[in-house]
C-alpha cells in the first residue's frame, strides 16, 4: 500500500497506538477522546481515514454526499479496541468535511415560542455543511466560511455552547492546480 511505501503508519494503527498511550498515561483518572486521523496522498487525491468514537465525516460534491463512520470506540477506554479504516478518492469538485460533535446542538430546530424548549441534537448542521461546500464551489472557501460563521452566530444553539465547534473543510484540487502549487512553493 502507498502509506507503507512512504514509511507512514496507517491511520488505524496510529489510533490504536494513541489509544494504548492514553490508557497507559491515564492513571487513576481515566480520560477519553474522540478522533479522526487521516492521510491525503496529494499525487492522486487518495484519502485514508480512521475514526475513534467521532461523528462521521462527509464528502460533498457534484454527485451528492458520502458518509464515512468512525469504526472504533472512544480513545482511552478499551486497550483491545480496533479502528476501521476507509480509503477513497477525493475527486475534483468534492470537499471533505470533518467536524466536532458540538455542531450536533448548535443548529437548533424550530420550536413554538409558547413552549419550554431544550436544545436537542438534530441533523440541521449536516445541511449547513452541504450549503457551505456548495457555496465554496460557486464562490470561494473564504467567502463561504464567512457566511457559514454568520449563520452559526445567529443560531440559538450556538449560544452558551457546552462543547467545541470545530470544522475542517478540505477541497480537492485538479492535478494541474497541484502542479502549479508545487512549482510556486
Amino acid at each position: 500500500n502507498a502509506l507503507a511505501r512512504e514509511g507512514l503508519n496507517a491511520p488505524s494503527e496510529v489510533l490504536r497506538r494513541l489509544n494504548l498511550e492514553l490508557i497507559q498515561r491515564s492513571g487513576d483518572q481515566p480520560r477519553f477522546a474522540t478522533a479522526f486521523y487521516g492521510v491525503i496522498d496529494m499525487r492522486d487525491n487518495v484519502v485514508t481515514l480512521a475514526g475513534a468514537g467521532h461523528p462521521p465525516v462527509y464528502v460533498y460534491g457534484p454527485n451528492g454526499k458520502r458518509q464515512y463512520h468512525s469504526g472504533g470506540g472512544l480513545l482511552g477506554i478499551f486497550p483491545e479496541d480496533s479502528f476501521d479504516q476507509h480509503e477513497f478518492v477525493l475527486s475534483e469538485g468534492e470537499s471533505l468535511v470533518i467536524y466536532s460533535d458540538g455542531f450536533e446542538t448548535a443548529f437548533d430546530e424550530e420550536h413554538d415560542d409558547n413552549q419550554i424548549h431544550q436544545i436537542t441534537p438534530n441533523e440541521e448542521y449536516i445541511n449547513q455543511f452541504e450549503t457551505l461546500t456548495n457555496d465554496a464551489a460557486s464562490t470561494n472557501l473564504d467567502e463561504a466560511m464567512i457566511r457559514f460563521v454568520q449563520n452559526l452566530d445567529q443560531q440559538t444553539g450556538s449560544l452558551h455552547q457546552t462543547d467545541d465547534l470545530t470544522a475542517v473543510v478540505i477541497s480537492a484540487r485538479t492535478v494541474a492546480q497541484q502542479k502549479i502549487i508545487r512549482k510556486v512553493a
